[in-house]
């Protein structure tokens, strides 16, 4: 060994602790190393390496292995080596990830693997394959959506995803998944013990058999997914760690070859290992009952469970080592902390219910500060109360500048978040102060709002180019694009001539596309900008142009023109944003690369139809921007201060909605309890809890613990529990004062919460005009009632809509019952047989087969055909026959011109009774919000179904050719029950008379504002889609 290398590895090993000392000493067989935060995990890793190089077993470099779990652990670890035994000797030291040791095994055995002509699959091509195999399913299976086949890809995408991680085979998880289905069918706690229920499967028990279930039949499909991706020549990179337990597994001589050169095996942040890189740790030892590996974790920090990480994997590697001379060290000497600090977080996390503790009452995990012990020093943690997060966030901002004006680094504060939203949301307000901060923002590329231009106007061209003049609704949004420079008003006009003109002759199919072709050229040049036509009209032709040109491009082709014809690059130079608008052209422009040169042959409709299912289905395209430089002030996510320490902590925004309040995401995959023993555990939120661990115990001297009493929007808040548990249950914080000063100083950052944008207002004489024929219907009703904005641009803009599939759907159903009901009217009150029901919806669908999709067509044909099928054979032996359809109907209450379109009017006698279908979930949340009467809807105006029955009732009480007694108005349900299969009961709205009364008065006013034009603004609401839609196009 050379002096220096002894030098240094002496110098280090001295300022160890006899726990250290041990781990770094002890070479043969198998230690478990439990390390709490700030133990000194990584050094005596880098120790031990050392020291097995310098004992008398002549141990070389090229026979030890050193996995860690990320690739920054990689790095720090390989930089540590370079430092302590010089690179002469480090670099023959193998240090990988889980990946890219996986990754050297198959280059080095390639022949063996076959996987020479793979590349790594982009998320667009695994949706192109699970697109393929729900398109195949049968009604029989869960997944089956008839409406939306694509409904299911994201859970199967993750589904599919966590087997691999955990290298589950679909054999092994059906299995499991059986068991659990086939254990609560039959335990006596399932059970209802009272009420009328008493004896039958309690409600939740049965949703979480129906969760199971839904698992079980994605589990049979994931070899079929395999097969796809090994038929396409892809993987993605929790194949490539399978590969290698598949092929260390089916070749033992070759896995003897890595066991006799790896015969040292060290492994960092074992707590975050998930079932496959554990198999390869197992597959690396197996030869050996005493194997020389060395673990080093902490379960109390445990917090990657949602990429496949467990806990199970440390207890297991006890059990399975204890009888063979398992060495087990605790370190538990923290040399970041103040005593004071890891006493809270001791109190917190006792509270855990799965730990290493409470397998081995052996194993003492209390934490004692060196700094306190030998300094002296005890910072006590701090709990801040403050009025509302913008509060919160001022006053961090300023203790955060005093701190820095005080001489400490801005590189050892940190504010740590649950969410990564916070994190940039509290980067504006240091930016106000001028003090730098660093942190990384994870976005979905489709959130971007340049990014959603381009692709709409990738959308338009693939609409336009499979059915020309569909696009129009894209094409009005597209002319607002900033690039372009038409005024939104000149827009909004055109619009209106072009649906006056589609008014002038019903019978010919018009469109604002076909509109703007045959007159922009002769419009009159606007009043708002010079040369403003000539910008319509460059508009106009530069779509036509990319429409035209697009059969001859490739993919990147039409990227480049789009860019170049529509003046992008001009635009961003002029923004504010330019750099950020830069980064995400060249992302967008990118991703068009990468998709091109995995399929080249893919098209502009392939590509949209592809992104279209990712949308629908809140698959992102995952994407990050680093904001600063690593020597700011940090601003980071729980997750992501893993690994850190800094000696200023702010724990901010603990409130339960933000930490254990947050909802289970929809759609959850469901894992059976038998797969993870870690799973039965009776507590809850220890995932969470661990997270609250890792934020605290990454403070060095001072921590700062926060919470805010009301949102933005004066709801109250609760605390997040975790706070009873650090501090005590009769906690009394600090409630700092925010002066009148801080506010003023930060008063930029008020979020406007009740904005209300206006749209720019249209001569009166031109709006007059499309008034003077106006009458009132319970659509334009509902669309004001929701937002001004809503009526302006669906009833007077009357924006241009392309039907979609689901409404083309809706449609052929109700024209199939109308054309039922016609023929039974002439048929003598006999009603046609079923199989000319159907016929009439097929007729329906093929004329208009332009609007479904290849596949969608033929999924909502036989969809179709099973609801008539329902429908047709529940009601053909009660159907009344004394009918109306179609019924039309005007009225004048008041002086005020009404209409209506009412589905079907049931005559008996002097009364009648309003039928009206509906197709859609009648269980789901925005159907029952429509059935709310005034009195049961928060925002105190009613559902729009509720309103529609009360609007049709008034209608025919003033109609003068009605002689006929309105009774109750019936909602006519057309989809059956997802479970039963079978029909809802119709819902029935009687008339009582304040709620008659209810919709006059909203019926007045409403009229009164049209009048007076009070529709330029919107409501101000934050999820307004016509407010948000009003904004898009004005940015």
């Amino acid at each position: 060994m050379q002096t220096e290398f002894t030098l240094k590895f002496d110098a280090e090993y001295k300022k160890l602790n006899d726990k250290q000392r041990e781990a770094v000493d002890t070479i043969y067989g198998p230690v478990l190393v439990v390390a709490g935060p700030g133990t000194g995990k990584t050094q005596i890793l880098a120790l031990r390496i050392a020291n097995l190089l310098k004992s008398d077993a002549q141990i070389s470099p090229q026979n030890i292995l050193c996995l860690t779990y990320t690739e920054e652990g990689k790095k720090n670890m390989r930089d540590r080596l370079f430092k302590l035994i010089g690179a002469e000797t480090a670099q023959y030291i193998s240090v990988h990830t889980y990946h890219s040791f996986c990754n050297e095994v198959i280059q080095q055995n390639l022949s063996l693997f076959d996987k020479e002509t793979l590349d790594a699959a982009s998320e667009l091509e695994k949706i192109q394959y699970i697109k393929s195999i729900l398109l195949k399913l049968d009604n029989k299976n869960i997944l089956y959506n008839a409406k939306n086949p694509n409904a299911n890809a994201n859970y199967l995408l993750r589904m599919f995803s966590k087997m691999k991680q955990e290298n589950w085979t679909a054999e092994f998880l059906l299995e499991k998944t059986n068991q659990q289905i086939h254990f609560l069918e039959n335990d006596e706690s399932s059970l209802s013990t009272r009420g009328v229920t008493k004896g039958q499967l309690k409600q939740a028990v049965v949703k979480e058999i129906e969760s199971y279930k839904k698992s079980s039949d994605a589990i049979k499909l994931f070899d079929a997914y395999k097969q796809l991706m090994l038929e396409n020549h892809r993987y993605d990179f929790d194949d490539m760690i399978n590969w290698v337990i598949d092929m260390f597994q089916h070749n033992p001589d070759i896995l003897a070859s890595y066991y006799e050169k790896y015969q040292y095996l060290l492994v960092d942040e074992f707590q975050d290992t998930n079932g496959s890189q554990m198999k390869i740790i197992d597959l690396l030892t197996e030869y050996d009952v005493s194997p020389n590996v060395f673990v080093v974790g902490d379960d109390d920090q445990s917090i990657f469970r949602f990429q496949g990480a467990s806990v199970e994997n440390m207890k297991d590697f006890q059990h399975k080592y204890l009888p063979h001379g398992l060495i087990e060290i605790c370190l538990k000497i923290n040399y970041r902390s103040t005593q004071g600090i890891l006493d809270h977080a001791k109190n917190l996390i006792e509270k855990a219910g799965e730990r290493l503790v409470n397998h081995n009452p052996a194993l003492d995990k209390n934490l004692i500060s060196y700094h306190t012990s030998t300094n002296h020093e005890d910072f006590q943690p701090r709990i801040l109360s403050f009025h509302n997060p913008r509060y919160e966030k001022i006053y961090i901002a300023k203790r955060i500048q005093t701190l820095i004006n005080q001489g400490v680094k801005p590189k050892e504060i940190a504010v740590l978040f649950y969410d990564n939203k916070s994190c940039i949301d509290m980067g504006s307000y240091l930016h106000l102060l001028n003090i730098p901060y660093y942190t990384k923002k994870n976005y979905n590329l489709f959130d971007d709002i340049l990014a959603k231009q381009l692709l709409q106007i990738l959308k338009y061209i693939a609409c336009e180019r499979t059915n020309a003049y569909s696009g129009d609704s894209l094409l009005f949004e597209i002319l607002h694009y900033h690039f372009f420079q038409i005024p939104a008003i000149e827009i909004a006009k055109a619009a209106i001539l072009s649906n006056d003109k589609s008014n002038e002759n019903r019978k010919v199919k018009y469109s604002f596309r076909r509109y703007l072709q045959e007159n922009i050229s002769i419009q009159h040049p606007t009043l708002f900008i010079e040369n403003g036509r000539d910008a319509f009209q460059y508009a106009v032709t530069t779509l036509e142009q990319l429409i035209n040109e697009s059969h001859n491009l490739s993919l990147i082709q039409l990227m480049d023109t789009i860019i170049q014809k529509c003046h992008i690059i001009q635009h961003i130079l002029n923004s504010t944003n330019k750099f950020e608008e830069l980064e995400t052209l060249t992302i967008f422009f990118d991703f068009i690369k990468e998709e091109a040169h995995r399929n080249p042959t893919m098209d502009v409709n392939e590509l949209t139809n592809l992104l279209d299912i990712m949308q629908e289905n809140d698959i992102e395209l995952p994407r990050f921007k680093l904001y600063g430089n690593e020597e700011a002030v940090r601003l980071f996510t729980v997750h992501a201060s893993k690994g850190r320490e800094f000696e200023y902590v702010f724990v901010a925004s603990a409130v339960k909605l933000q930490w254990e309040g947050r909802k289970t995401p929809a759609n959850m995959i469901k894992i059976p309890e038998n797969v993870f023993e870690t799973a039965k555990s009776n507590k809850d939120n220890d995932e969470l809890r661990r997270m609250m661990y890792v934020a605290l115990t990454r403070a060095k001297k001072e921590l700062l613990v926060s919470y805010y009493n009301i949102d933005l929007q004066e709801k109250e808040m609760e605390k997040s529990l975790f706070l009873y548990e650090i501090f005590g249950e009769n906690f009394e914080p600090e409630k700092p004062i925010i002066s009148n000063q801080m506010l003023f100083e930060f008063e930029t950052l008020i979020p406007q919460v009740d904005e209300k944008i206006k749209m720019e207002v249209i001569e009166k004489s031109f709006i007059e005009k499309q008034l003077q024929h106006f009458e009132l219907n319970v659509t334009a009703l509902n669309h004001y009632l929701a937002c001004p904005l809503h009526f302006y641009f669906n009833n007077i803009v009357r924006i241009p809509s392309g039907l979609h599939e689901n409404m083309s759907f809706g449609s052929a159903i109700h024209k199939a019952l109308e054309k039922l009901f016609a023929t039974m009217k002439l048929n003598e009150q006999v009603f046609p047989p079923l199989e000319e029901f159907q016929q009439y919806f097929l007729n329906f669908m093929r004329r208009n087969s332009e609007k479904f999709s290849p596949s969608g067509f033929e999924r909502k044909v036989n969809y179709g055909l099973d609801i008539l099928k329902n429908i047709y054979e529940t009601n053909i032996d009660t159907w009344h026959k004394v009918v109306n359809i179609e019924f039309n109907a005007k009225a004048s209450l008041d002086g005020i011109p009404l209409k209506g379109f009412i589905d079907k009017v049931e005559y008996y006698e002097n009364e009648i009774t309003l039928v009206d279908y509906k197709t859609g979930d009648y269980k789901s949340d925005y159907t029952k919000k429509k059935l709310l009467s005034m009195e049961d809807d928060k925002e105190d105006i009613g559902g729009d179904y509720w309103r529609q029955a009360m609007f049709y009732k008034i209608l025919l009480d003033n109609d003068k050719n009605n002689k006929y007694k309105a009774t109750c108005a019936k909602y006519e349900f057309l989809e059956p029950d997802k479970k039963s299969k079978t029909l809802p009961k119709p819902h029935i709205f009687h008339f009582p008379k304040e709620h008659i009364d209810q919709v006059k008065t909203q019926i007045k006013d409403t009229w009164q504002k049209i009048q007076q034009h009070e529709f330029y603004e919107g409501c101000g609401k934050e999820k307004c889609e016509w407010c948000n839609f009003a904004k898009s196009i004005r940015k």
